[in-house]
């Protein structure tokens, strides 16, 4: 029944697509897009009206907007020096950004949860990109197409499904009759950064072509000092690291003819891992190398004045290849209580790697997704969003080429190894359908509400449903002043090395459930005299069957439904605009979360984060923008002897002259960690003595834009 339900699905979705691609209807007229001038002096009353997607997928104000609602603007992060999308979201009151241990990606943490694997739906443009094998994705946005960043605080899964676990933040770059002509902008920084790219867009009648081209390079930074000794008295530390190391390349075609889209974005990255440094400092340290791209194509028609049809169909593929040493030369594995080095495959000799532990690995992924839906009116004040979906990933081309099984610890001549039993993750497939709806009803004028939610259908685990519903009243119209009611639940399936990983330390688990959240919202905005926007938001969330590795009986860590965190909080913002262009923002987010199984303070996160911020806009063409974010302490994990983490406090200043003289050139230079504070990302109590991450230290820009 469930795989006869699945065709028919797929069959239609696949059927409209089709249909939709061949059919010919008029052009939908679009809303005349701001200038640059515009967009850099924009009230807060523009600001608050800005139309917005990602909360409900259809057209809403952020005041209207049922979620807790950030929107980071095109002006906004030029003016704050920001030079990738982590930057950005680290300035965000309430999210903090810290290092994925072991693999060198970055991952968010929201209202209290703190994971390796990423419980936050990234989309571009609307196209999903965390990919399924950790749950992360691989490449920091470049934001010199941006035009608007769109934040979701809070569960996401009624509409977005897996990953959409604590919020969603969905990138929208700029399209050609955004750019109408070209941009280079070109930057150099500390480290030997290097970063370059090239925008053009134009709309030629019915045909609207954009093309986006980047670059940046960087060297190393970090330093450490001891390694995670195991019984090998062959330590090299001290030494330098190559954390920052980096060559990235992305590239995206867009192309649009009456309502038909196409949208092609592809990133080639190398960038260096920490799997040496979570065990040892090493001669050769790692590197990972990386590939995402994808295509989709839209088609968006009108049936009737009430009902709008919205298709997709895309397919995505990535290639992850590390390249690492894992231990350095003359190692020698473990020693036993008689500080004899220890005989592992018991051949009479200790294990002993000359050229140090050293392996290869990586996997291949394609991901093929179809969707459609549509927002019926079903009268002025009532529209009805249904939409079907289907998406199959499969990984493949698993390889683990080493000089040591994966399964254990002996040494062995480097060989390939492609059979499951060995090989670090066993390749698999999933096939994912289902439904999501959705209803927005303006009761009156003042009040609106929004129900729905989504059904989805693993073959691997099963299905689960996760409804919203979100109540909006604007008391004051004329002061923007609104109060919202938000209730939703959200899940985030496990990712494929959760569930077929396969090593001598860590093991997966095919017989994971989804974990699982309940979210409760209140919120509060309010405008004064035109001049002072505040918010006030009380959340509480439970989380449960959080997935985390757990030892097991047989000596070996195994992931499994083990946690469960509750968490509540109060997350305050307020801008006064004292002149235009001239603003001063502050921002605090109070978080109280516990472990309900350990019955301690959530470990990596801090009760207290604040953030504040000045604009300064003078003689014309000058701006200067200073940002101050601070991160209290923070836990350690139970059983984990060291000290808390220090509170961190980072302050950034950028000073630009925009569009000298209106001969479209930017200047700009910015200093990031002006009194170089030490910030470090926490390592775990599994990789300990090792210490913490290092943050970069104080580091400069210097750039150009220029518009033709």
């Amino acid at each position: 029944m469930r795989k006869k339900a699945k065709c028919i699905i797929l069959s239609g979705c696949l059927f409209l697509v089709v249909t939709c691609f061949c059919t010919v209807s008029v052009a939908q007229e679009t809303d005349v897009e701001m200038s640059m001038e515009q967009l850099y002096s924009m009230s807060l009353d523009d600001l608050l009206n800005v139309q917005i997607t990602t909360s409900t997928l259809t057209q809403k104000s952020v005041i209207k907007a049922p979620s807790s609602m950030t929107l980071i603007t095109e002006a906004t992060i030029k003016r704050t020096g920001a030079r990738n999308l982590f930057e950005v979201l680290d300035r965000v009151v309430g999210i903090d950004i810290r290092y994925y241990f072991n693999q060198g990606l970055k991952s968010p943490t929201i209202r209290g949860i703190s994971t390796n694997y990423s419980k936050v739906k990234f989309l571009r443009d609307g196209h999903p990109v965390n990919e399924r094998m950790w749950g992360n994705h691989f490449f920091n946005m470049p934001l010199e197409n941006v035009k608007q960043i769109e934040i979701v605080r809070g569960p996401g899964s009624a509409l977005f499904g897996t990953d959409a676990f604590l919020g969603v933040i969905n990138v929208i770059t700029l399209k050609p009759e955004d750019i109408d002509g070209a941009a280079v902008d070109v930057k150099y920084g500390t480290d030997d950064n290097k970063m370059g790219d090239f925008t053009w867009g134009k709309v030629y009648d019915d045909v609207s072509v954009g093309i986006n081209l980047n670059y940046e390079s960087a060297d190393s930074y970090g330093f450490i000092t001891n390694d995670r000794i195991i019984g090998s008295p062959l330590a090299i530390s001290p030494g330098e690291t190559n954390y920052g190391d980096r060559t990235l390349h992305n590239s995206s075609l867009y192309l649009e003819y009456k309502g038909l889209s196409l949208d092609v974005f592809y990133h080639d990255g190398e960038f260096a891992s920490f799997l040496p440094t979570s065990i040892f400092l090493t001669e050769d340290q790692s590197a990972t190398e990386n590939k995402y791209g994808y295509v989709e194509a839209k088609y968006d028609f009108d049936v009737s004045a009430a009902l709008k049809i919205r298709t997709k169909a895309s397919y995505d593929n990535t290639e992850y290849d590390v390249v690492a040493q894992a231990f350095p030369n003359g190692f020698f594995y473990g020693i036993d209580a008689n500080g004899e080095y220890l005989d592992v495959n018991g051949d009479g000799m200790a294990e002993y790697w000359p050229d140090g532990l050293g392996m290869n690995y990586g996997y291949e992924a394609d991901q093929y997704r179809a969707e459609i839906m549509g927002d019926y009116k079903l009268m002025d004040n009532n529209t009805l969003l249904v939409g079907l979906f289907y998406e199959y990933v499969e990984t493949k081309k698993n390889y683990y080429y080493g000089n040591a099984q994966a399964t254990s610890m002996t040494y062995i001549p480097y060989t390939m190894f492609t059979d499951d039993a060995e090989i670090w993750n066993v390749p698999n497939d999933r096939s994912v359908y289902g439904f999501f709806i959705q209803d927005e009803w303006d009761i009156t004028e003042d009040w609106y509400l929004v129900v729905g939610g989504r059904y989805d259908e693993y073959d691997d685990f099963g299905s689960t449903f996760n409804p919203k519903c979100a109540l909006v009243w604007t008391f004051d119209h004329e002061n923007s002043g609104v109060m919202k009611l938000i209730y939703g639940t959200a899940f985030k399936a496990p990712v494929f090395s959760q569930l077929y990983h396969n090593s001598s330390v860590l093991q997966g688990n095919p017989d994971l459930d989804p974990e699982e959240l309940q979210s409760y919202e209140a919120s509060i905005g309010y405008v004064f005299q035109d001049t002072l926007q505040t918010s006030l938001t009380a959340f509480y969330l439970q989380a449960e069957n959080l997935i985390e590795p757990a030892a097991t009986p047989g000596g070996w860590r195994q992931f499994q439904n083990v946690s469960e965190i509750d968490s509540y909080g109060l997350e305050l913002e307020a801008k006064y605009e004292f002149a235009k262009n001239n603003n001063l923002y502050v921002g605090y987010v109070y978080t109280d979360a516990e472990n309900q199984i350990t019955n301690e303070k959530q470990a990596y996160v801090s009760e207290h984060q604040f953030s504040c911020g000045l604009n300064l806009h003078f003689l014309k063409y000058l701006n200067w923008n200073i940002n101050l974010d601070y991160m209290g302490e923070q836990p350690r994990e139970v059983g984990d002897r060291r000290e808390d983490l220090d509170a961190e406090t980072i302050v950034d200043t950028t000073i630009r002259v925009e569009n000298y003289k209106d001969w479209g050139i930017d200047f700009y230079f910015t200093v990031h960690n002006i009194f170089d504070e030490e910030a470090v990302s926490p390592s775990t109590l599994a990789t300990f003595p090792l210490n913490d991450i290092p943050h970069p230290g104080t580091e400069y820009t210097v750039g150009m834009t220029f518009r033709f």
